[in-house]
């Protein structure tokens, strides 16, 4: 296998890890609470950060704000849904005997809200990789394994920086 190929696929495998991450941040915004405003403009900080450093010409920049958005949009969308589990979870705790059935179908079909969530924002950041030249896209694996180096077993890549 070329040198090429492996650096290839180290940064597919790294974009998973930031997209992960992204994710995890995005769930807690999706938890809710007092501090959901305040976890969204760290997203949103976080991500005009890396998208101003990244040269960007206007359509490109304006696919990726498109990006962002559409995000946005899926995880607003999920909020009540998540809600809702989360009632029938407790309300199920609160039965004398709890179905254990029951309960397990929720969190399974929570896990696999989690996972097309995050199958969507994977998508979506491939689809902005699409509209990156090739400079920019080698700017970004690095960037991306950089991320991946400094927060190895350290919880989201999006903590610092």
């Amino acid at each position: 296998m070329t040198r090429k190929r492996v650096l290839l696929g180290l940064g597919v495998v790294s974009l998973g890890l930031v997209v992960s991450s992204v994710i995890y941040a995005f769930n807690a915004y999706q938890a809710g609470g007092p501090h959901r405003q305040m976890m969204r403009e760290f997203i949103e900080f976080r991500i005009d950060k890396e998208l101003n450093s990244r040269g960007l010409d206007e359509n490109q920049r304006a696919k990726a704000d498109a990006i962002v958005e559409t995000i946005w949009q899926e995880l607003d969308q999920g909020m009540a849904d998540h809600e809702a589990t989360g009632h029938m979870i407790m309300a199920e705790l609160h039965r004398d005997t709890p179905n254990r059935e029951a309960l397990t179908n929720l969190i399974d079909n929570k896990i696999e809200h989690h996972r097309q969530t995050a199958l969507k924002v994977l998508d979506q950041v491939l689809e902005f990789q699409q509209v990156l030249t090739s400079e920019q896209r080698n700017q970004l694996i690095l960037r991306i394994e950089e991320l991946h180096e400094q927060h190895r077993g350290h919880g989201p890549c999006m903590m610092d920086n």
